[in-house]
């Protein structure tokens, strides 16, 4: 039977002004290129509310580490009264969002997935040591996190597109 030990859990949460569609491709693009995982996208949920929307994802990415160890990362998204609007940047009229968004990320390592080694005591014996090592690999996946505070804090004072105030906001 697989064993899975949570290694990390994070969250952050942000509203203003940010173009939702970047933020969801600027993820996706970082656990699948830079981390090399497979996503399945368990859940998408929208509501409409007038003209704002309420979305929820759920990711889950994989990796193979070994045939015994196996990393697992889950990714939520709720994203509150998401709105449409436009700003105006130096003259120019560009489309993007507002609302309110939380993501939270938890790493899973993943022990005999397939329950190949569940009698082997020498599997037992000889993998504490190797298991430090893919924990400790674990916690660069927890990066996204880290990349994402700047990603929506740049998004709520400035225009993603250029990175240079706006002048205007319309909704």
């Amino acid at each position: 039977m697989a064993e899975k030990d949570t290694i990390f859990s994070s969250s952050i949460k942000s509203s203003g002004i940010f173009s939702f569609q970047d933020f969801y491709n600027f993820c996706y693009d970082w656990l699948t290129e830079e981390s090399g995982l497979s996503i399945s996208e368990n859940k998408y949920a929208e509501k409409l509310s007038g003209d704002s929307k309420n979305i929820d994802i759920e990711w889950v990415g994989t990796k193979v580490v070994t045939d015994y160890f196996r990393f697992e990362i889950k990714v939520k998204f709720n994203v509150g009264g998401l709105t449409q609007v436009e700003i105006n940047k130096n003259g120019a009229k560009i489309k993007t969002n507002k609302g309110s968004i939380k993501v939270q990320v938890q790493g899973v390592l993943v022990k005999d997935s397939h329950g190949k080694f569940e009698s082997s005591a020498f599997v037992i014996i000889n993998c504490s040591g190797f298991i430090t090592s893919i924990e400790e690999g674990m916690y660069s996946k927890q990066k996204l996190i880290n990349l994402l505070v700047p990603f929506i804090t740049m998004s709520n004072s400035t225009n993603l597109l250029q990175s240079l105030p706006c002048s205007s906001i319309s909704e």
